[in-house]
């Protein structure tokens, strides 16, 4: 196999690639999670989860986002205090948020300098919305009291 590989670089290299999209396409939660450890990695930030606690905290949160409690096909992993803000990778400071919840908060601290859309709309709130927000709003407490 060496040789073929050293004889045959460039379809070597090929067949590689293609592996690794198949790999990428059928495991997207790993892939997104060896993207998140990467990261905290580079920020040098302290702690690490796994798929579990992320497909847990979702369970918790019954498939709807942390911030604007509309329900997600899609979800990104939110930290509570940011990366750049020197927040850890613990499970305790994760969140599961929608893409356009996470991008508008980007780096900021939600309440103090990020309003959540959730508090800025008019429509009355089921008990579920209340409950997923208050599990939020707890966490946050938590978070910022260690």
């Amino acid at each position: 196999m060496k040789k073929w590989i050293a004889e045959n670089p460039e379809r070597a290299r090929t067949i590689r690639i293609r592996a690794t999209k198949k790999y990428a396409k059928n495991h997207p939660e790993r892939i997104l999670a060896s993207v998140h450890r990467r990261r905290a990695r580079v920020k040098a930030a302290d702690g690490f989860y796994t798929e579990q606690e992320v497909q847990r905290q979702l369970d918790s949160q019954f498939g709807l986002c942390c911030w604007c409690l509309k329900p997600m096909l899609e979800y990104t992993v939110e930290h509570l205090i940011p990366l750049d803000r020197n927040g850890s990778n613990w499970t305790i400071n994760l969140l599961c948020a929608c893409r356009s919840c996470n991008c508008s908060k980007k780096h900021l601290l939600p309440f103090y300098e990020w309003t959540p859309p959730f508090l800025r709309r008019d429509k009355p709130c089921s008990p579920l919305e209340w409950l997923v927000f208050w599990r939020v709003v707890e966490r946050f407490v938590e978070v910022v009291a260690m």
